[in-house]
């Protein structure tokens, strides 16, 4: 009796580890010791580096999630 029940992907398996690595890395980088780092009032080129801080982290979870899921 052929056995039906599929074969798991271990390229798969990892791509979801990556995927699930990549979130919660993020999500401490989001989070509040590291955000009240940057809120000190400072500006770069004119735009406060809490804002840039969000704004180039943001970039970088887009950037790393596009790369991992092709």
């Amino acid at each position: 009796m052929p056995n039906s029940a599929p074969t798991p992907d271990p390229t798969g398996q990892r791509r979801g580890q990556q995927l699930l690595f990549v979130a919660v890395l993020f999500a401490v980088l989001l989070n509040f010791p590291l955000l009240g780092a940057f809120d000190h009032g400072g500006r770069l080129g004119g735009i406060p580096a809490l804002y840039l801080y969000v704004l180039l982290l943001w970039l970088a979870l887009i950037a790393a999630t596009w790369w991992l899921s092709r």
